[in-house]
């Protein structure tokens, strides 16, 4: 993963994923894990600043 800004809309609905504990996983479980990696890449850049936000709140401020 490279760049300077990271969107991610990924979502899914219960039904389309089988239940609340898959929903869960695509709606947030995912998400954190993109967070993770641009994390990751942003340590090895050196560079500063990370602001994530999905549909319902700020997940994540560096």
């Amino acid at each position: 993963m490279q760049g300077d800004v990271l969107f991610s809309s990924l979502g899914t609905s219960k039904k389309q994923a089988g239940g609340k504990a898959q929903q869960w996983r695509v709606d947030h479980d995912y998400q954190l894990m993109d967070v993770a990696c641009a994390m990751a890449q942003l340590a090895k850049s050196g560079k500063q600043g990370m602001t994530v936000v999905n549909d319902q709140e700020i997940l994540l401020r560096k």
